[in-house]
């Protein structure tokens, strides 16, 4: 039996205790290991292009516009373009996890943990699978899922996901926007596929 309690937890985590992450003034000339492998990482990278800014969490860069807030903890990272609610929601938006040490401590490859993460999000009554695909061919795999939601029927909202998943490394960044249905083909087509096409699986920061 797969132990993936532990990786449902952190797939179904949404924004609990989260601290927003804010600009901190340069009062410290001594860069530290990890800001100057940032720096190296980011420097590498194409120049944004207007309005979006290149954010590492964990081991994936991706593009985040500007105007956005952002929020993280050890567990996840959220961006969304208004404060999260009281309860710690968000109605649109984006969110990455990352999951390490999957063989080791699950005992099941990191593309087979990530395919049966999906299947337990299928088998909920409120959810309907839009889009699935895969992309083995690659070191670093690929699998595309869209899924609508109604556990709220007065807003349903759709979700997309990347899982990028190495087996070698035992590990699965898991990259997901969520808009509600009513402007979902709008939201999609102007900004979250653009972010969704500029990816980067990066070298892993702490």
């Amino acid at each position: 039996m797969y132990r993936i309690a532990s990786l449902v937890f952190i797939l179904l985590l949404t924004s609990c205790s989260l601290y927003e992450d804010k600009p901190q003034p340069d009062t410290h000339p001594n860069l530290s290991n990890r800001d100057i492998k940032l720096i190296s990482i980011i420097g590498d990278l194409p120049v944004p292009p207007k309005e979006y800014e290149w954010t590492v969490y964990k081991g994936l860069a991706f593009l985040k516009p500007i105007f956005w807030r952002s929020y993280k903890n050890n567990k996840i990272y959220v961006s969304t373009p208004l404060p999260l609610t009281q309860e710690g929601q968000y109605e649109s938006g984006i969110s990455v996890r990352t999951i390490r040490h999957i063989k080791s401590q699950n005992g099941i490859s990191a593309d087979k943990a990530a395919l049966r993460l999906i299947n337990i999000i299928d088998k909920k009554k409120t959810t309907k699978r839009l889009i699935f695909s895969k992309d083995f061919t690659k070191k670093v795999k690929l699998l595309r899922y869209r899924y609508q939601d109604t556990s709220n029927p007065k807003a349903p909202f759709i979700v997309h996901m990347h899982f990028l998943i190495d087996n070698e490394q035992s590990y699965i960044n898991i990259f997901d926007y969520k808009a509600p249905v009513k402007n979902w083909d709008y939201t999609w087509k102007t900004r979250a596929l653009f972010i969704f096409n500029n990816l980067r699986p990066v070298e892993f920061l702490e």
